[in-house]
């Protein structure tokens, strides 16, 4: 029998479903797991900082998120914004350098691998915008 898998998203419908948790609702839910298993779940989200919660003869009080393991929107200051754009500029300079049939072998892998660097320290979002924006 395959177990269900027991996610953050998860605990995250239950307790928006029902406004608690309780080891019984989680339970309801999941197919496999036993209370121990649960409980082991939940004690190793809590030690991460995921969650907080106090046991209370055997029930859950207090419980609370702490972080959300779905990507927040960070706010980005107007440096980190401008170098930002600075990189994507980079991605398309070396876009045309890679692109150009008179660049040298090794002025071409040379481009690629700075065109790789610009490309890690843009988050996807942004980068999707930027491209939007050029086109």
């Amino acid at each position: 029998m395959s177990r269900t898998p027991f996610t953050q998203d998860l605990l995250r419908e239950v307790y928006d479903h029902n406004g608690l948790v309780s080891f019984d609702l989680i339970a309801s839910r999941l197919k496999g797991w036993t209370d121990d298993d649960i409980k082991k779940r939940l004690y190793q989200w809590r030690m991460r900082g995921v969650i907080t919660y106090r046991l209370e003869e055997g029930e859950i009080v207090d419980f609370e998120f702490l972080k959300n393991n779905r990507q927040e929107v960070v706010e980005l200051s107007a440096g980190r914004r401008l170098k930002l754009e600075k990189f994507f500029e980079q991605v398309e300079a070396t876009t045309a350098i890679i692109k150009k049939a008179t660049t040298s072998d090794t002025n071409r892998l040379k481009a690629i691998q700075l065109q790789q660097v610009a490309l890690n320290e843009i988050p996807d979002d942004i980068y999707k915008e930027l491209v939007e924006l050029n086109d």
